[in-house]
Protein backbone atom coordinates (compact mmCIF):
# COMPACT_ATOMS: atom_id res chain seq x y z
CA UNK A 1 0.00 0.00 0.00
CA UNK A 2 2.87 2.46 0.94
CA UNK A 3 4.77 1.47 -2.15
CA UNK A 4 1.46 2.71 -4.55
CA UNK A 5 0.86 5.81 -2.39
CA UNK A 6 4.28 6.51 -2.77
CA UNK A 7 4.43 5.07 -6.80
CA UNK A 8 0.46 7.86 -7.20
CA UNK A 9 2.54 10.90 -5.31
CA UNK A 10 5.26 10.78 -8.17
CA UNK A 11 3.00 10.85 -10.35
CA UNK A 12 1.15 13.62 -9.54
CA UNK A 13 4.20 15.57 -9.05
CA UNK A 14 5.71 14.94 -12.28
CA UNK A 15 2.13 15.85 -14.07
CA UNK A 16 1.82 19.28 -12.22
CA UNK A 17 4.99 20.30 -13.29
CA UNK A 18 4.67 19.58 -16.84
CA UNK A 19 1.27 21.84 -16.20
CA UNK A 20 3.31 24.74 -14.99
CA UNK A 21 4.84 25.12 -18.59
CA UNK A 22 2.45 27.95 -18.78
CA UNK A 23 1.95 31.34 -18.35
CA UNK A 24 5.96 31.36 -18.61
CA UNK A 25 8.50 33.71 -18.77
CA UNK A 26 8.04 36.39 -22.19
CA UNK A 27 10.53 37.62 -24.41
CA UNK A 28 10.99 41.82 -24.09
CA UNK A 29 13.81 41.20 -27.02
CA UNK A 30 13.20 42.51 -30.71
CA UNK A 31 14.37 39.80 -32.63
CA UNK A 32 14.59 40.58 -36.14
CA UNK A 33 13.53 38.12 -39.22
CA UNK A 34 15.82 36.66 -40.72
CA UNK A 35 17.20 33.58 -42.38
CA UNK A 36 19.44 31.69 -40.12
CA UNK A 37 21.42 28.28 -40.00
CA UNK A 38 20.51 25.62 -37.78
CA UNK A 39 22.69 26.12 -34.98
CA UNK A 40 24.00 29.03 -33.24
CA UNK A 41 27.14 29.43 -30.54
CA UNK A 42 25.32 31.68 -27.78
CA UNK A 43 27.05 32.36 -24.51
CA UNK A 44 25.66 33.01 -21.53
CA UNK A 45 27.84 35.31 -18.82
CA UNK A 46 26.74 34.52 -15.62
CA UNK A 47 27.14 37.78 -13.25
CA UNK A 48 27.21 36.12 -9.32
CA UNK A 49 27.15 39.35 -7.63
CA UNK A 50 27.30 43.34 -8.82
CA UNK A 51 28.88 46.24 -6.92
CA UNK A 52 29.03 50.07 -7.39
CA UNK A 53 32.05 49.99 -4.53
CA UNK A 54 35.42 48.92 -6.72
CA UNK A 55 36.91 47.99 -3.78
CA UNK A 56 34.52 44.88 -3.57
CA UNK A 57 35.86 43.49 -6.47
CA UNK A 58 36.19 39.21 -7.17
CA UNK A 59 36.03 35.89 -8.17
CA UNK A 60 32.25 36.38 -8.18
CA UNK A 61 32.11 40.29 -7.97
CA UNK A 62 31.92 43.05 -10.61
CA UNK A 63 31.47 46.15 -10.69
CA UNK A 64 28.72 48.30 -12.77
CA UNK A 65 31.31 49.72 -14.55
CA UNK A 66 32.43 46.69 -15.49
CA UNK A 67 28.75 45.44 -16.62
CA UNK A 68 28.16 47.87 -18.48
CA UNK A 69 31.57 47.97 -20.47
CA UNK A 70 30.82 44.47 -21.24
CA UNK A 71 27.34 45.81 -22.85
CA UNK A 72 28.79 48.26 -24.86
CA UNK A 73 32.05 46.15 -26.50
CA UNK A 74 29.36 43.07 -26.54
CA UNK A 75 27.13 45.15 -28.70
CA UNK A 76 29.85 46.88 -30.72
CA UNK A 77 31.11 43.13 -31.87
CA UNK A 78 27.73 42.22 -33.08
CA UNK A 79 25.97 40.53 -30.11
CA UNK A 80 22.69 41.04 -29.14
CA UNK A 81 21.08 40.11 -25.99
CA UNK A 82 18.26 37.43 -26.13
CA UNK A 83 16.64 35.20 -23.01
CA UNK A 84 16.56 31.92 -22.68
CA UNK A 85 13.07 32.03 -23.17
CA UNK A 86 14.02 32.69 -26.87
CA UNK A 87 16.36 29.96 -27.12
CA UNK A 88 13.14 27.64 -25.93
CA UNK A 89 11.33 29.43 -28.77
CA UNK A 90 13.84 29.07 -31.58
CA UNK A 91 14.77 25.21 -30.94
CA UNK A 92 10.80 24.17 -29.84
CA UNK A 93 8.52 26.67 -31.05
CA UNK A 94 9.91 28.01 -34.47
CA UNK A 95 11.50 31.22 -33.23
CA UNK A 96 14.12 33.36 -34.47
CA UNK A 97 17.54 34.72 -33.36
CA UNK A 98 19.50 37.29 -34.08
CA UNK A 99 23.44 36.41 -35.92
CA UNK A 100 25.64 36.51 -32.46
CA UNK A 101 22.95 35.86 -29.30
CA UNK A 102 24.25 36.53 -25.79
CA UNK A 103 22.71 36.56 -22.48
CA UNK A 104 23.27 37.84 -19.46
CA UNK A 105 22.79 36.02 -16.21
CA UNK A 106 22.36 37.84 -13.03
CA UNK A 107 23.13 35.04 -10.28
CA UNK A 108 20.94 36.70 -7.11
CA UNK A 109 17.75 38.82 -7.48
CA UNK A 110 19.22 41.96 -5.50
CA UNK A 111 17.52 44.95 -4.83
CA UNK A 112 20.30 46.38 -7.45
CA UNK A 113 18.74 44.73 -10.68
CA UNK A 114 16.03 47.67 -10.15
CA UNK A 115 17.74 50.18 -8.90
CA UNK A 116 20.93 49.69 -11.27
CA UNK A 117 20.65 47.04 -14.12
CA UNK A 118 17.16 48.54 -15.10
CA UNK A 119 18.79 51.84 -16.21
CA UNK A 120 20.82 50.32 -18.22
CA UNK A 121 18.63 47.71 -19.72
CA UNK A 122 16.58 50.93 -21.02
CA UNK A 123 19.80 52.87 -21.85
CA UNK A 124 21.45 50.37 -23.94
CA UNK A 125 18.50 48.25 -25.40
CA UNK A 126 19.69 44.81 -23.19
CA UNK A 127 17.98 42.81 -21.27
CA UNK A 128 18.64 40.08 -18.34
CA UNK A 129 17.76 36.77 -17.23
CA UNK A 130 17.74 36.93 -13.65
CA UNK A 131 17.54 33.47 -10.93
CA UNK A 132 15.06 34.13 -8.18
CA UNK A 133 16.74 34.22 -4.82
CA UNK A 134 14.03 31.67 -3.08
CA UNK A 135 12.86 32.50 0.22
CA UNK A 136 14.85 35.49 0.59
CA UNK A 137 12.20 37.19 -1.44
CA UNK A 138 9.58 35.97 1.03
CA UNK A 139 11.31 37.73 3.79
CA UNK A 140 12.17 40.96 1.26
CA UNK A 141 9.91 42.84 2.85
CA UNK A 142 11.31 42.63 6.72
CA UNK A 143 13.73 44.21 5.49
CA UNK A 144 14.04 47.41 7.61
CA UNK A 145 16.80 48.78 5.87
CA UNK A 146 17.21 47.99 2.29
CA UNK A 147 20.47 48.37 0.73
CA UNK A 148 20.59 47.84 -3.30
CA UNK A 149 24.12 45.18 -2.67
CA UNK A 150 22.26 43.32 0.02
CA UNK A 151 18.82 43.08 0.16
CA UNK A 152 16.84 41.35 -2.13
CA UNK A 153 13.79 42.05 -4.68
CA UNK A 154 10.05 41.65 -3.54
CA UNK A 155 7.57 39.85 -5.10
CA UNK A 156 6.43 43.37 -6.76
CA UNK A 157 9.84 44.64 -7.58
CA UNK A 158 9.86 41.23 -9.86
CA UNK A 159 6.89 42.20 -10.74
CA UNK A 160 7.57 45.12 -12.48
CA UNK A 161 10.89 44.31 -13.48
CA UNK A 162 8.83 41.80 -15.84
CA UNK A 163 6.50 44.41 -16.86
CA UNK A 164 9.66 46.24 -18.00
CA UNK A 165 10.10 43.40 -20.90
CA UNK A 166 13.67 44.02 -20.22
CA UNK A 167 13.62 41.04 -17.59
CA UNK A 168 13.10 37.26 -17.34
CA UNK A 169 13.30 35.05 -13.95
CA UNK A 170 14.87 31.92 -14.25
CA UNK A 171 14.14 29.42 -10.92
CA UNK A 172 16.03 27.80 -8.40
CA UNK A 173 15.05 26.00 -5.04
CA UNK A 174 13.91 27.79 -2.91
CA UNK A 175 14.75 26.93 0.41
CA UNK A 176 17.05 23.26 0.42
CA UNK A 177 19.84 25.21 -0.08
CA UNK A 178 19.41 27.51 2.92
CA UNK A 179 19.29 24.62 5.20
CA UNK A 180 22.21 23.97 7.67
CA UNK A 181 21.59 20.39 7.66
CA UNK A 182 21.60 19.62 3.77
CA UNK A 183 25.20 20.22 2.88
CA UNK A 184 25.28 21.27 -0.53
CA UNK A 185 21.70 20.87 -0.99
CA UNK A 186 21.48 17.46 -0.31
CA UNK A 187 20.41 15.11 1.99
CA UNK A 188 20.19 15.50 5.65
CA UNK A 189 21.75 12.97 7.97
CA UNK A 190 19.63 9.79 7.74
CA UNK A 191 17.04 10.87 5.32
CA UNK A 192 16.22 8.30 3.01
CA UNK A 193 16.13 9.19 -0.86
CA UNK A 194 12.36 8.93 -1.23
CA UNK A 195 11.86 11.67 1.83
CA UNK A 196 14.63 13.60 0.15
CA UNK A 197 13.08 13.54 -3.25
CA UNK A 198 9.52 14.34 -1.55
CA UNK A 199 10.96 17.46 -0.23
CA UNK A 200 12.94 18.04 -3.17
CA UNK A 201 9.93 18.48 -5.65
CA UNK A 202 7.68 19.89 -2.90
CA UNK A 203 10.58 22.69 -2.46
CA UNK A 204 11.04 23.58 -6.15
CA UNK A 205 7.55 23.18 -6.74
CA UNK A 206 6.80 25.33 -3.93
CA UNK A 207 9.13 28.47 -5.51
CA UNK A 208 6.97 27.99 -9.13
CA UNK A 209 3.82 28.31 -7.15
CA UNK A 210 5.21 31.61 -5.58
CA UNK A 211 5.72 32.87 -8.83
CA UNK A 212 2.71 32.67 -9.85
CA UNK A 213 0.61 33.62 -6.64
CA UNK A 214 2.78 36.97 -6.59
CA UNK A 215 3.40 37.64 -10.37
CA UNK A 216 1.45 35.43 -12.14
CA UNK A 217 4.14 33.48 -14.11
CA UNK A 218 5.88 30.47 -13.71
CA UNK A 219 9.74 30.01 -14.60
CA UNK A 220 10.03 27.64 -17.32
CA UNK A 221 14.02 27.22 -17.09
CA UNK A 222 16.20 26.29 -13.88
CA UNK A 223 19.24 27.58 -12.69
CA UNK A 224 22.14 25.41 -11.11
CA UNK A 225 23.31 27.54 -8.43
CA UNK A 226 26.91 28.91 -7.84
CA UNK A 227 29.49 26.33 -6.39
CA UNK A 228 29.08 22.19 -5.18
CA UNK A 229 25.66 21.16 -5.08
CA UNK A 230 25.17 17.52 -3.80
CA UNK A 231 25.21 14.43 -6.94
CA UNK A 232 21.34 14.04 -5.86
CA UNK A 233 20.66 17.64 -5.78
CA UNK A 234 21.42 17.56 -9.25
CA UNK A 235 19.86 14.41 -10.63
CA UNK A 236 16.26 15.53 -8.89
CA UNK A 237 16.70 18.96 -10.74
CA UNK A 238 16.87 17.38 -14.06
CA UNK A 239 13.63 15.02 -13.21
CA UNK A 240 11.80 18.59 -12.77
CA UNK A 241 10.14 19.37 -16.14
CA UNK A 242 11.86 23.08 -16.93
CA UNK A 243 12.22 23.23 -20.76
CA UNK A 244 16.09 24.67 -19.69
CA UNK A 245 18.86 24.38 -17.73
CA UNK A 246 21.61 27.02 -17.09
CA UNK A 247 24.10 24.27 -15.81
CA UNK A 248 27.60 25.39 -14.27
CA UNK A 249 29.74 23.69 -16.57
CA UNK A 250 31.80 26.40 -18.38
CA UNK A 251 31.94 27.42 -21.66
CA UNK A 252 29.33 28.21 -24.29
CA UNK A 253 26.54 25.91 -25.61
CA UNK A 254 25.21 25.07 -29.25
CA UNK A 255 21.78 25.79 -29.76
CA UNK A 256 20.06 23.27 -32.41
CA UNK A 257 16.52 23.77 -34.28
CA UNK A 258 14.33 20.89 -33.39
CA UNK A 259 16.68 19.13 -30.87
CA UNK A 260 15.54 20.17 -26.97
CA UNK A 261 18.39 18.08 -25.86
CA UNK A 262 20.57 21.33 -26.16
CA UNK A 263 18.51 22.98 -24.07
CA UNK A 264 19.10 21.08 -21.04
CA UNK A 265 22.35 20.95 -20.69
CA UNK A 266 23.53 24.90 -21.21
CA UNK A 267 26.94 25.84 -20.24
CA UNK A 268 27.64 29.31 -18.57
CA UNK A 269 30.84 31.53 -18.32
CA UNK A 270 31.10 33.38 -14.94
CA UNK A 271 31.91 36.77 -15.19
CA UNK A 272 35.31 37.41 -12.45
CA UNK A 273 35.61 40.81 -11.41
CA UNK A 274 39.47 40.29 -12.08
CA UNK A 275 39.86 40.86 -15.66
CA UNK A 276 38.35 42.92 -18.21
CA UNK A 277 35.95 43.46 -20.74
CA UNK A 278 39.30 42.49 -23.67
CA UNK A 279 39.65 39.23 -21.30
CA UNK A 280 35.57 38.32 -21.47
CA UNK A 281 35.31 39.00 -25.72
CA UNK A 282 38.61 36.54 -26.00
CA UNK A 283 36.79 33.89 -23.75
CA UNK A 284 34.18 34.10 -25.86
CA UNK A 285 35.56 33.11 -28.85
CA UNK A 286 37.23 30.28 -28.12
Amino acid sequence: MKKAIIIILAAVISVLFVSCAEPSEKSGSSLPAQSQADTFRVPIIRYGSVTANDSLIGENTCTLTQLESDIISLSEDGYSPVFVNDLIRYVKYDGTLPDRPVIMLIGETKLYCLSALLPLAQRYGWCFTAAISGSKTDSAPEDAAPEPERSYLGWEDITALRNSGLFEFSATAHDLLCDPERINGGRRQSEDMRSYRRAFFADVLSLRERCYDNCLFKPNSFTFPAGTVSDDFITLANECAFEAYITDDSGVSAIKKGDSSCLLTLKRIDRSGYYDTDDLLAELAQ
